[in-house]
């Protein structure tokens, strides 16, 4: 096989025979090897003769050199699998009688799938052998040093020999990396299959050319993608040995993710004793499925399970899983607060492909887990948790779709738990029946249009079942319909919740069009149609003996249903206030008023077949009693007449101003909201004979300096009340009592502010916005997966390209009810961090309540990097669960449990 040098040829040069086997070398001369290469043109090249070039020598590129050559040296027969080609900068010297090559200045040689570059390599052609060195500089510093590729594999070293017939090579003062971790050694024998064999080697995850630390060992074995395996080692410090050590090591250095062993933590807990946790296997199933199985154990009995997995098929779907399960024991402690706890947390992500969709939202468990176990501030504060699994599918070339949910309510502190299995939904776009072909639908009568929508549900509630549905009626018998209590969740419970559980369908057909009249006030008619089915009613008996009204529950089929018509009148207004003083160009006012009314008859009256009129007390009271009390879509049939005039107003504020950023003239003007939405509203009941006009509802939002956020809601009863009568000792003998009189009429103004809502908002962080404006660039497979570790694990990422970052909210809670007494709940919450200097970062997280004027689950960390290792300290410093850590641990993951570590946690004390 041929040895091949490439070369650039300037015309007129050397053009070399065609050979079987031959040398071909690309160097550069000088003018004088140039006018030797033209007296060469008659001589065989295989006739050349050079001295031999010392090793040692020392030399100087020319970069004015620019001629170059090209010959073609005839070596006989090879056993080699390949072309040998190489290249150098300064020049190529060929000794015929010796059969060897020296190149000079950034040399390279490429065989087969490896290549090595230095400031000097010899090859032996005779023996297949190259010899690599770097060349001192006027300093004596090494420059050029080899370095050697091959595949994935990278080497750097001072000097090396490779032979490329059994592709083995001696190397001395190699510096690698395998995985996460660099290797330096003094003395180095590589085999065929790429194994190493150190002497006097160092392994860090440290990247520096003298590391902060590294593990010393006189042996060490590496399997390049696998492992590496060391003798006697022991650790130092800035070069520094400490008496940290052991016997041998085996550290993984796998190219991809691979399965292992991961060290658990230790340390003691008052309550539970001393503790290993978080300790387990790590099962690298593929590059698509990965899962830890952890486990905790406790001195004093105590243990817990859990199972992490994380999944990604790319472009389609992924997700992560999360199962815990703990035992709290008391122990020597006697403690009370002992039990079995479990918590699920299961988030299924689809990508949008396809007419299918599945995608999961999971977060359950005990109601005493978070409060036992967990170390989330916003699992601990937070008192409702929910979950909802769904199936959506469109059906294509049709207008119908269909969607599949099953969802969960839990309240940890109530206990009570709503669940939903499954809810079946179908539904129908809106159709248009009378558009004719590409018919913009100019007529009325080409809008008109329906859709339709079914939805089936099965609900199971643990909560308490009310007795409002009967009107204070004297309940004789509940036949496990209603009940006062929450039932727990468990085994001896599941007759009594199958009781509770509620179904149902429901039909919606909504029919519409619209149109306008006097061209800029649009119309919009409307009917709206539900149909309710169930499989089991209420039935209802006055017992004259028992003087009470007895329930029973028929399970067979009923419907029933309501229907309700209107019209809606909405327009635009425009209105212009020209300024033109100190900046200001002009306002503008956008009134957006809108007017409806609605009709909707009496259901419960017998007429329509939906309610049982029935005695109700001793006076001979009768009453209407709906056969669906407390049925899972309320309690139709909708009880009393209703024809309704809604009207509202909603209001735009904005402002044009001279933009002094604009030099060319082409945008001399800007615009600014001033308030985004102002709107009024409420409605008033023809039908009513009473308490007609319905509360006032109040909403403004807008943003203040470009980056606080207002929100303003309010609610106005126009109603006035009749004040509490109270005896002599100043006691309540008579309620407060909400009148019929309006509030102007008793004058009380327009009316009580029953309650108001005032939440502020802004983050400070220009930076970040920055990032969000900023076009986003398309990711690599490494990125991805960098990213998908990152938004999994949080709290292990530290962005030191944010300087500081500032989040503000405030809250405002007000309500009042006649002469009562008025209730203010306000609050204020804080985040954020900021950068001390280029490796020291502060975080802090915290509220206060200005009701029980305490602070809110304050917590602070401290981050620093150090290089090679960071520090973490986390600190709780008031509350129940008040707590502190400090970590010190090496970044990379190959290294993770090299670390000091010290915690008191809450549990802990």
């Amino acid at each position: 096989m041929p040895f091949v040098v490439e070369a650039q040829v300037k015309p007129g040069t050397l053009k070399p025979r065609p050979a079987k086997n031959r040398l071909a070398k690309k160097s550069t001369t000088s003018s004088r090897g140039n006018n030797k290469n033209q007296n060469l043109k008659k001589q065989n090249v295989a006739e050349l003769q050079i001295d031999t070039v010392d090793r040692n020598v020392t030399l100087t590129p020319d970069s004015n050199r620019k001629d170059t050559v090209e010959l073609v040296v005839e070596t006989g027969t090879s056993d080699l699998e390949d072309e040998v080609k190489y290249s150098a900068e300064d020049s190529v010297v060929y000794n015929a009688a010796a059969s060897k090559v020296f190149l000079f200045h950034k040399a390279k040689v490429d065989y087969t799938n490896l290549s090595l570059t230095a400031e000097y390599i010899e090859i032996d052609l005779s023996k297949s052998i190259a010899f690599a060195k770097g060349i001192p500089d006027s300093t004596g510093k090494l420059k050029g040093k080899p370095i050697f590729t091959q595949g994935a594999d990278k080497y750097e070293a001072n000097s090396m020999t490779y032979n490329f017939k059994t592709k083995r090579a001696k190397i001395q003062g190699i510096v690698t990396q395998q995985g996460e971790g660099y290797i330096h050694g003094e003395s180095v024998k590589k085999t065929p299959d790429n194994e190493m064999y150190i002497k006097d080697a160092q392994y860090t995850t440290c990247n520096l050319e003298h590391p902060h630390f590294h593990i010393q060992a006189t042996k060490i074995k590496v399997i390049p993608g696998k492992k590496l395996v060391t003798g006697p080692f022991n650790i130092h410090f800035m070069d520094l040995p400490t008496p940290f050590g052991f016997g041998f090591g085996i550290f993984p250095t796998p190219q991809s993710a691979s399965s292992g062993i991961i060290v658990p933590t230790y340390g003691e807990a008052v309550d539970r004793g001393f503790f290993l946790r978080n300790g387990g296997y790590y099962w690298h199933v593929n590059d698509y499925v990965d899962a830890r199985f952890l486990a905790d154990i406790y001195s004093k009995g105590s243990y817990g399970f859990s199972v992490l997995s994380g999944y990604k098929k790319r472009y389609s779907y992924s997700g992560n899983l999360d199962l815990r399960y703990t035992k709290r024991i008391a122990g020597d402690d006697n403690l009370s607060d002992v039990g079995e706890d479990f918590w699920l947390q299961w988030s299924h992500m689809p990508e949008t492909r396809g007419t299918s969709s599945f995608s999961a939202s999971v977060n359950l468990g005990t109601s005493t887990f978070n409060n036992r176990n967990s170390f989330s501030a916003t699992n601990y504060l937070s008192s409702t948790f929910s979950s909802n699994v769904s199936y959506s599918k469109t059906f294509k070339g049709t207008p119908f779709s269909l969607g599949l949910n099953a969802r969960q309510q839990q309240n940890v502190v109530t206990k009570q738990v709503d669940l939903d299995l499954p809810t079946f939904n179908l539904n129908m776009n809106r159709i248009y029946p009378f558009k004719r072909g590409s018919s913009s639908g100019k007529t009325w009568w080409e809008k008109i249009s329906f859709a339709y929508t079914m939805s089936a549900q099965n609900s199971i509630s643990n909560a308490k079942v009310p007795t409002q549905a009967l009107n204070g009626a004297t309940v004789i018998k509940e036949s496990n319909v209603l009940n006062d209590s929450i039932l727990p969740f468990g085994q001896k419970n599941f007759k009594p919740l199958l009781d509770r559980m509620k179904n149902g369908m429901k039909h919606t057909i909504p029919v519409s069009t619209s149109f306008s009249v006097l061209k800029y006030i649009q119309v919009a008619p409307s009917f709206n149609y539900e149909e309710y089915w169930y499989l089991k009613q209420l039935d209802y008996r006055w017992v004259n003996e028992k003087k009470g009204v007895d329930i029973d529950t028929i399970r067979k089929f009923s419907r029933a249903f309501n229907y309700n018509s209107g019209i809606s009148f909405q327009t635009r207004v425009y209105g212009l206030f020209f300024v033109k003083k100190a900046g200001i160009e002009a306002i503008r006012h956008i009134l957006n008023p809108s007017i409806g009314f609605s009709y909707r008859p009496d259901f419960s009256d017998p007429k329509f077949g939906m309610t049982k009129e029935i005695q109700v007390d001793t006076n001979g009271k009768i009453d209407r009693l709906s056969p669906f009390a407390n049925a899972v879509y309320g309690g139709a049939p909708t009880r009393g007449e209703s024809g309704s005039v809604n009207f509202s107003v909603s209001n735009t504020f904005e402002m044009k101003v001279k933009n002094k950023k604009d030099t060319t003239g082409k945008e001399p003007f800007k615009k600014i909201n001033l308030l985004d939405n102002l709107n009024f509203g409420s409605s008033y009941n023809l039908a009513a004979d009473s308490f007609q006009l319905a509360p006032i509802n109040i909403s403004a939002r807008t943003t203040l300096f470009g980056n606080l956020n207002v929100n303003l809601n309010g609610i106005v009863d126009p109603y006035a009340f009749q004040a509490p009568v109270l005896n002599a000792d100043g006691k309540e003998i008579k309620a407060q009592r909400r009148t019929p009189v309006y509030a102007w009429n008793a004058s009380k103004g327009i009316g009580q502010l029953s309650s108001f809502n005032l939440a502020l908002s802004t983050s400070l962080n220009p930076k970040a916005r920055e990032k969000k404006t900023s076009p986003k660039k398309k990711l690599t497979p490494q990125d991805e997966r960098e990213l998908d570790f990152i938004n999994a694990n949080p709290d292990l990422y530290v962005d030191f390209n944010i300087p500081w970052n500032l989040n503000l909210a405030y809250n405002l809670t007000y309500s009042k009810s006649g002469f009562a007494k008025s209730a203010i709940v306000q609050s204020v919450t804080f985040s954020g961090d900021v950068n001390l200097t280029a490796k020291w970062k502060v975080g802090f997280n915290s509220g206060y309540d200005f009701v029980n004027k305490t602070l809110v689950y304050p917590n602070i960390n401290i981050y620093r990097d150090l290089h090679c290792w960071e520090m973490r300290f986390n600190w709780v410093p008031t509350g129940n669960r008040g707590s502190y850590s400090i970590d010190i641990n090496v970044k990379a993951s190959v290294l993770q449990d090299l670390k000091l570590s010290r915690r008191r946690s809450w549990f802990d004390r």
